[in-house]
């Protein structure tokens, strides 16, 4: 499925039976289920950083979790009940550092452009509104 921040306003975690059972049988502690407000869905997820909110989810249980039949744990369990947690957690944070740092860098090169714009036109004009950064010098305006 895919990453995603468990935000308090729209993801509620609780503590269900389904996720109780899957724990279980995928011999993986950080399995857990939520409900999404949004789309009124149920979601079977594991924590990639519980500190930081960010989990991957690993299936759509429904509004009643009348997705879950003894088929469809069975088949969950045949998917996933290989999977190397610890490395598919590290891959995916590293998946994600790698994603935060490129647009850290992105926003570095702008500022760079944007610093370099500011001295060349000092005291010419004003600076155009497409090179207008929210943040100089490393502070936010």
């Amino acid at each position: 499925m895919s990453s995603v921040f468990i935000n308090p306003v729209r993801h509620v975690v609780m503590e269900t039976p389904t996720a109780k059972l899957f724990r279980k049988r995928l011999k993986f502690d950080d399995v857990f289920t939520y409900f999404n407000r949004e789309t009124g869905q149920w979601v079977l997820a594991y924590w990639l950083n519980k500190r930081a909110r960010l989990a991957d989810e690993v299936e759509d249980l429904g509004p009643g979790f009348e997705v879950v039949s003894p088929s469809f744990i069975d088949q969950i369990v045949q998917c996933w009940g290989h999977v190397d947690w610890k490395a598919k957690k590290a891959r995916l944070l590293s998946q994600e550092r790698t994603k935060l740092r490129r647009e850290s860098e992105a926003i570095s090169e702008q500022q760079e452009r944007f610093d370099w714009l500011k001295k060349k036109l000092i005291d010419k004009t004003t600076i155009p509104y497409a090179f207008d950064a929210h943040i100089s010098g490393g502070g936010v305006s």
